[in-house]
């Protein structure tokens, strides 16, 4: 449920050119709650919980999260996620190769 609420609330933000979210307090207590429920070993859990801290701004917690070997198969969206971390990008972002 937490999930589909995430994605529902990045929606507003998804198709515009250039977003500049501002979460409300609940989007903010909805992520938290979420991202503690998740398992970073487990690494499609582990890619998750580093989007959720891209997009709320921690980007180093982010990328230590991303530091670690994810299983095959998760490897394009770990770096998709890694590139804007490292440009400081929060925006929500659609899902695209990264070039």
């Amino acid at each position: 449920m937490r999930v589909h609420a995430w994605w529902a609330a990045n929606d507003v933000w998804r198709w515009l050119p250039n977003p500049k979210p501002a979460f409300s307090k609940e989007h903010v207590k909805n992520l938290k709650a979420l991202s503690s429920l998740l398992d970073e070993s487990k690494s499609d859990q582990r890619i998750i919980k580093a989007e959720i801290a891209r997009e709320m701004g921690n980007f180093e917690s982010c990328l230590k999260l991303l530091s670690y070997q994810v299983d095959e198969g998760y490897e394009y969206a770990a770096n998709f996620i890694k590139k804007f971390a490292q440009e400081k990008v929060r925006a929500v972002k659609s899902f695209e190769p990264v070039k």
